[in-house]
């Protein structure tokens, strides 16, 4: 019989659906196996396992050991809430956990159906509770990827997971669901606050049943959804408060509203939304401030309720929410920028990995790494494309360059103290080159995440970019002088990367410098600095949320740039000893800013400058007191924001 055309085509899809979709192990001893001694933990569904679960966490904590607990494939049955953190132990066992499935439908955590302890409604009772009570002072980091957590049937006080980020964490390929015909549950992911802002990135994540799928409390948090998928809701698909909450593409199917944006303070951006519903609610109902794009209903009443006012209709192009700003005659509507998915490479078998202990890299001895890593790398043949690094601190001296066949490099969240020799200037900590493959993927580093001395920072970036191939970065924490430099057009993917600076000055680099005609897409950018942060200076920069924290000019677009953020939380940016720094600056260039909330800590300042912008000989600001509010912390949402070339 002779195929169809199309045969080809699903085939295709078939086959690299089931390549990215297999299941993730590991090489012996990189990660703790809680199936493997001493754990033991049965993945049959037969025995409880909540004590053995609890007892790897308890052993494991350490900020200065990142672990990563793993789940081979299988069902977990637990009978009580699981700890991630304890507020009784010393502040260096909080945390830094990884709790990584092996295949996000295979992994199954479960809640042992009507448990005595999930039975009052009224007191809500989490299956895993990463929000336990710190000090400020602490920082932890829980990660969930690859798994799926089901609070079971009858439970109806049940949280899926409770969940706290100190500064920034993740959650990725993960399905909470309850298994109730009623959907019974409290919540499915309950995000909890510390006393400080914080944020932190889903990608791929689903949520079944439950009376709220997401609920996020009453803090100023920046939290990042990609690929958010909502069923069976008893009251809402997604709750926020006052939160900077940014979702790019969201489907959701029940009765009651989709997205709720319950307060005044909350900003809420949405692009790409597929909702289908009930006939007596409306999609979205906002009370607060509110930019969505492209997004449509069917079922429902109607599609938006914005602060009382109704949109009949099916579909939304788009639409803000209050005053959309813009300092020259120019349209009040976004950049539009086309946007590209993070794209994926073959998760290697585990054999095929390369550990740079084999190669004489001693992690913890203070000793320079760098040529052992280089050799590794360099000895990378046929199918070995997966560098990595075991726990532990690996010293760093000299730049690594990144070539040859090497894939994808996995830090395992490992530490990589990252010194220039002496004299050295602006040397980057990996030169990244054109490789074998297409795609190379970076993860899981931290780098100067321990305290070192000021003259030891290094004065060069982390990545310095000479790859005209597709760079992706992934979970990368760093703090030093910068993170990102772009030296030649191509595309770079990031997701949930963060940088802090120890330092400030006129002198130093800012985290990521973009290069004229590269093209790059960021999921979730954390940036802490006291000087220019971003630079795009000719690029094209798509952005779903932006969190600042420190002084100075946040965002410089110049030279015919382009750069759209969608969803930004932008902290104590007011400086006023340097009252003429603007956070945003925009020269010959277009910039959309949608759904941000902007906080200046300190006394208003008359020439303190929200947004300066320059198109040919003409310079226009626009200064705090025109948006914000009176008192000693000035706050402000901008729900749109425009700045464009004539």
């Amino acid at each position: 019989m002779k195929r169809p055309r199309l045969y080809p085509v699903l085939c295709f899809i078939a086959l690299t659906h089931t390549l990215f979709a297999l299941h993730k192990t590991f090489p012996e001893g990189l990660v703790i196996d809680i199936t493997q001694a001493p754990y033991n933990a049965d993945n049959r569904g037969k025995q409880d396992v909540t004590e053995i679960i609890q007892r790897a966490i308890n052993e494991n904590r350490d900020l200065n050991h990142p672990t990563t607990l793993y789940f081979p494939a299988g069902v977990y049955k637990v009978s009580n809430t699981i700890l991630t953190l304890m507020s009784d132990t010393k502040p260096s066992s909080r945390g830094f956990l990884t709790f990584q499935g092996e295949n996000e439908q295979d992994t199954v955590i479960r809640l042992e159906d009507y448990s005595p302890g999930f039975q009052n409604a009224e007191v809500p009772k989490p299956l895993f509770n990463a929000a336990c009570p710190t000090p400020n002072e602490d920082k932890f980091q829980n990660n969930f990827f690859d798994l799926t957590i089901d609070v079971g049937m009858g439970n109806p006080a049940a949280i899926g997971l409770s969940y706290r980020i100190k500064p920034q964490a993740a959650i990725s390929n993960v399905t909470i669901r309850s298994t109730d015909p009623r959907g019974l549950g409290r919540c499915g992911l309950s995000v909890c606050a510390p006393l400080e802002p914080a944020s932190a990135f889903f990608k791929n994540l689903t949520i079944e049943g439950f009376n709220y799928g997401v609920q996020l409390a009453p803090r100023d948090y920046c939290l990042v959804l990609e690929n958010l998928t909502l069923r069976r809701q008893n009251k809402a698909g997604l709750e926020n408060h006052q939160n900077v909450c940014a979702i790019y593409k969201v489907n959701t199917e029940g009765e009651k509203p989709a997205l709720v944006n319950s307060s005044q303070d909350g900003v809420l951006t949405v692009v790409d939304g597929h909702f289908k519903g009930g006939a007596t609610e409306a999609a979205i109902v906002n009370k607060g401030e509110l930019y969505v794009r492209d997004v449509h209903e069917q079922g429902y009443q109607t599609i938006l309720l914005d602060k009382g006012m109704v949109f009949p209709g099916e579909r939304i192009k788009e639409h803000a929410s209050g005053t959309s700003l813009t300092l020259f005659d120019v349209a009040k509507k976004s950049l539009n920028l086309p946007v590209k998915a993070t794209p994926e490479v073959v998760w290697d078998d585990p054999k095929h990995w390369v550990n740079v202990a084999d190669f004489g890299a001693i992690p913890n001895d203070g000793s320079d790494d760098s040529a052992a890593i280089q050799a590794a790398i360099d000895s990378m043949e046929d199918k070995q494309c997966t560098l990595y690094l075991p726990h532990g601190v690996w010293t760093v001296e000299r730049t690594i360059v990144l070539r040859g066949n090497v894939r994808r490099v996995f830090g395992n969240f490992a530490h990589i103290r990252f010194k220039e020799p002496e004299g050295a200037q602006q040397l980057p900590l990996f030169r990244v080159e054109n490789t074998r493959h297409p795609i190379l993927v970076v993860e899981r580093l931290m780098v100067n995440t321990e305290p070192m001395p000021e003259v030891e920072v290094p004065k060069g970036y982390l990545f310095e970019n000479h790859r005209k191939q597709t760079l992706v970065l992934k979970h990368i924490w760093g703090v030093s002088q910068g993170l990102y430099l772009g030296v030649t057009p191509g595309e770079a993917f990031m997701e949930e990367v963060a940088c802090s600076s120890p330092v400030s000055g006129k002198d130093n680099v800012p985290m990521c410098y973009f290069y004229p005609h590269e093209q790059v897409w960021a999921r979730y950018m954390s940036a802490q600095s006291d000087f220019t942060t971003l630079i795009n200076d000719g690029a094209t920069v798509w952005m779903l949320g932006y969190s600042t924290d420190k002084t100075g000019v946040q965002l410089d677009t110049r030279d015919h740039a382009r750069t759209e953020i969608i969803g930004a939380f932008v902290y104590s940016s007011s400086i006023e000893e340097e009252a003429d720094v603007p956070t945003f600056s925009t020269e010959d260039s277009d910039l959309s800013l949608l759904g941000a909330k902007v906080r200046m800590r300190g006394r208003r300042h008359e020439a303190t400058f929200f947004a300066r912008e320059t198109q040919g000989n003409k310079t226009r600001d626009l200064v705090v007191q025109e948006v914000g509010r009176e008192g000693n912390e000035t706050t402000f949402a901008v729900p749109m924001m425009v700045a464009a070339k004539g």
